[in-house]
């Protein structure tokens, strides 16, 4: 333990402090909020057949929901009756309809790599309004009348031996949409 003075704007009495967990005041407040270094592993392992997501009553890819704007579907039907498709079990049944003057482009992230990637044979990485696609890309599933923007990248390290193509989608959501209204009145 090692002690501490912690100086804002007024003197705060000397306080025991554990430096395995360092800690920054913070201002007009009594609490401390925890600025330690931390490694944090992701865990990548996932339960995928326990729901059944149908959109318009076909089998879609659970994906597929983050990229359709919500404003264009219809409430949602959770139905917890099991399923068997293809030998594949599902215990419960997510149905989800989108709105009558809506239609859904559904389009793997492999066929949009098909269509916008010149170099086919390069390994490619997706981001999707800035969350990278750690996915089956044969799988993953956009509505490709909700994207904005796509962006062909090139991402090359020649230390680490590293030549990507790196394909940005931006999705119509709201802060995509700002954004694009900022830079146009600029």
């Amino acid at each position: 333990m090692t002690c501490f003075s912690i100086n804002t704007f007024s003197q705060i009495a000397p306080t025991q402090i554990d430096t395995s967990k360092l800690v920054q005041y913070k201002a007009n407040s009594k609490e401390f909020i925890d600025t330690s270094f931390k490694i944090i592993y992701a865990n990548k392992s996932k339960n995928t057949n326990s729901i059944a997501y149908f959109l318009n009553d076909r089998l879609v890819d659970p994906s597929l929901f983050g990229s359709i704007n919500p404003n264009n579907l219809e409430k949602p039907d959770l139905i917890k009756n099991s399923i068997r498709i293809e030998n594949i079990f599902y215990e419960t049944q997510f149905k989800i309809q989108t709105k009558a003057n809506f239609n859904v482009k559904i389009v793997t992230l492999t066929e949009l790599k098909k269509k916008y990637v010149a170099q086919k044979d390069k390994s490619v990485i997706f981001t999707i309004d800035g969350e990278i696609i750690d996915y089956d890309y044969d799988n993953y599933q956009i509505d490709e009348n909700n994207l904005l923007t796509v962006i062909v990248d090139s991402f090359v390290n020649r230390k680490e031996n590293i030549d990507l193509t790196w394909v940005k989608l931006l999705t119509r959501s709201p802060k995509n949409l700002n954004d694009r209204a900022k830079i146009i009145i600029k």
